[in-house]
């Protein structure tokens, strides 16, 4: 597939996972300096999402990676595949384009393993929400899956 613009990735994104409710957003913006996770918190409470503080779980590109297809691919409640595979890899690797490979930061609110979401600080009120947020020193953007058992 040839690049897409963050509009159309999102509209890909949102019309290709078939269950719960997805947040995907991005900014281009100046990061102020500050702790990642007082950007994390400052982010998802301007987008009307529950600030976790300190439970903000610090990543590395490649887990971000992986939560990204993961939580594209998969219903968070019953690990039910929601799209192609392939697609959400394809999101989930766009996505990550938009910010730079030498200084972005990612902050994530739980873990999993192959068999799901193992444990997580929620930010909304569903029964399952987990996603990725990812910034640089000029954006800030978010992939989150919220679904319900």
């Amino acid at each position: 597939m040839p690049a897409l613009t963050y509009q159309e990735l999102r509209e890909l994104a949102l019309s290709k996972r078939q269950g719960g409710v997805l947040t995907f957003e991005f900014r281009a913006q100046p990061i102020p300096a500050a702790r990642p996770e007082s950007i994390a918190d400052s982010f998802v409470a301007s987008l009307g999402f529950k600030p976790p503080g300190k439970a903000w779980r610090m990543i590395d590109r490649g887990v971000a990676l992986g939560c990204l297809q993961h939580l594209l691919y998969y219903d968070l409640a019953y690990q039910r595949p929601l799209m192609e595979q392939k697609t959400a890899q394809f999101i989930a690797g766009s996505f990550m384009a938009l910010f730079s490979s030498y200084d972005c930061r990612f902050c994530t609110n739980g873990s999993f393993d192959e068999n799901g979401l193992l444990n997580w600080t929620p930010i909304t009120e569903s029964t399952f929400d987990h996603g990725v947020i990812a910034f640089d020193e000029q954006s800030i953007g978010m992939i989150w899956a919220q679904d319900e058992d």
